[in-house]
C-alpha cells in the first residue's frame, strides 16, 4: 500500500509539474503575441500626408476656374481690375494675379486651399517665378515648426500661366505638406 501511495504522490507531482511548466509555456506566448502585435501594429501612416501634397497639386493644376464655386473667386469676377479667364487651371489664375494683385492672389489661394488641408498638417504652397519674398503663396502651419515636422512631402510641377495672348510666364510650383511629430496617425 505504501508503494501506491508513493506512485501516486509522484503522478501528483508530475501532474502538477505538467501544469505548471504548461501554464508559463502560455503566459510567454501571451506576452510574446502582445509584444509583437503592439510593436508592429503601432506605425505611422505616411502615404496621408503624400496622398494630401499630391492631391492638393492635381486639385491646383487641373481644375478649371470656371468649375470652381467660391465666393471670392466670384467678387473677382465681378471686380474689374483683376481678368478672370474660365479657361485658365487655378494655379494659372494665381499665377498670373500674382505679379498686379498680389494680396488678392494669396487670397484666392488661402480661400480655395484652407478647407482642403486637415488639421494635424500644415502647408506650404510656393512658385518660383516671383522674386525671393514674394514666392510663398500660401502658408498654413496649425500643427507646428516645419523643421521639426516628422514628416515632410514636397510635390513639384511646371505650370504655364498666359498672362497675354503673347506671354506665357512658366513657373515651378511647390506643394508641401508636413506633419508634426507629436501629432501622428496610427492604424
Amino acid at each position: 500500500m505504501i508503494f501506491f501511495k508513493n506512485s501516486h504522490s509522484r503522478r501528483n507531482k508530475k501532474a502538477y509539474f505538467f501544469t505548471l511548466d504548461a501554464l508559463m509555456a502560455l503566459t510567454i506566448l501571451t506576452v510574446g503575441i502582445v509584444y509583437v502585435y503592439l510593436n508592429y501594429s503601432y506605425s505611422p501612416i505616411e502615404s496621408v500626408p503624400l496622398t494630401q501634397a499630391e492631391e492638393l497639386m492635381n486639385f491646383l493644376t487641373s481644375t478649371k476656374v470656371n468649375e470652381i464655386n467660391n465666393k471670392y473667386l466670384d467678387n473677382l469676377r465681378i471686380d474689374s481690375s483683376v481678368v478672370v479667364r474660365a479657361e485658365n487651371t487655378l494655379m494659372e489664375q494665381i499665377i498670373t494675379m500674382k505679379d498686379r494683385h498680389h494680396e488678392k492672389a494669396q487670397n484666392l489661394t488661402r480661400n480655395i486651399t484652407q478647407a482642403l488641408i486637415p488639421e494635424q498638417f500644415g502647408v506650404e504652397i510656393s512658385a518660383d517665378c516671383f522674386p525671393i519674398d514674394e514666392q510663398i503663396l500660401f502658408y498654413q502651419n496649425r500643427t507646428g515648426n516645419k523643421s521639426q515636422s516628422k514628416l515632410l512631402i514636397p510635390s513639384r510641377r511646371m505650370v504655364f500661366a498666359r498672362e497675354t495672348k503673347f506671354k506665357i510666364t512658366s513657373c515651378s510650383v511647390e506643394v508641401q505638406v508636413w506633419q508634426w511629430k507629436k501629432q501622428c496617425f496610427y492604424h
